[in-house]
């Protein structure tokens, strides 16, 4: 035991262990400066805007700025050119390694096709609020005698009549041939404002009118709110005694609140 102590203590032990901590201390400082050089470390590179450019002119970028592309998604942007770049992630700014993949959203090459629902034979109204809900547009809209008002005889695209299921582009501009009847009887409009659009219904249907399209919910924040709205304005204009066109139809706003506390048509 003693001979061990004397043996820690010497001279040439002592030695011998400074040397091992300083080549553990080298070796280290060695190892952290090539795994630093290796994952360059510190090195960062700012990722350009690759949004609006076409992938094909990026490819060669990035190559030179040591950045991999790959293709994730593709959207419809009519604004936009086909191919073009819609979104990136990383965002344009941000600070990455050499080598990072950023993830691309393209423009697709062609829009993509709408399936037509049923709309001949329905109201006009209805008919253009499909219309747009469908992404497509009204261009013309064109009138022909017909016993029934307001009704949608038929639905052109390119000239051409087109029925339920034919298959137009997204943004695709149709006509729609509307019936119109000067000689229906003038009928009194019903006063539906404080009811709740299923009770508007039911007395617009008994004076041989229609409910037509919700133009606005004013102060509905949840599904409650709707649920609780009642109409407070009309279009047309309800006035005592105001006549319109028998089928007529009749769009409306809607509000939770108090309809005293609104401004009434």
């Amino acid at each position: 035991m003693f001979n061990l102590i004397r043996f820690l203590f010497s001279r040439r032990f002592l030695i011998n262990l400074g040397i091992a901590i300083v080549l553990i201390v080298v070796s280290f400082i060695i190892i952290n400066q090539k795994l630093k050089s290796y994952t360059r470390h510190g090195q960062e590179i700012e990722v350009p805007d690759f949004r609006g450019h076409d992938l094909n002119e990026l490819q060669e970028l990035s190559a030179a700025q040591n950045f991999r592309l790959k293709v994730i998604d593709s959207l419809y942007d009519a604004g936009m050119e086909p191919g073009a770049v819609i979104h990136q992630n990383p965002k344009p700014g941000s600070l990455v390694k050499e080598n990072r993949t950023i993830y691309l959203t393209i423009n697709m090459h062609s829009p993509p096709i709408v399936l037509l629902p049923p709309l001949v034979n329905q109201s006009s109204r209805q008919v253009e609020a499909t219309i747009h809900i469908l992404g497509l547009n009204v261009r013309e809209k064109k009138f022909e005698p017909s016993p029934y008002e307001n009704l949608v005889l038929d639905v052109l695209y390119n000239g051409e009549s087109v029925a339920e299921g034919a298959e137009v582009p997204l943004n695709s501009e149709l006509d729609l041939i509307i019936g119109t009847n000067n000689n229906l009887p003038w009928v009194v409009m019903p006063d539906i404002r404080n009811l709740k659009p299923a009770k508007a219904d039911t007395v617009l249907m008994d004076a041989g009118l229609n409910l037509g399209r919700l133009i606005d919910c004013s102060g509905c924040y949840s599904g409650k709110d709707s649920t609780e709205a009642v109409i407070y304005k009309t279009n047309p204009q309800y006035k005592p005694d105001k006549k319109v066109r028998l089928g007529s139809s009749i769009d409306y706003w809607i509000s939770p609140e108090p309809v005293d506390s609104l401004p009434i048509n």
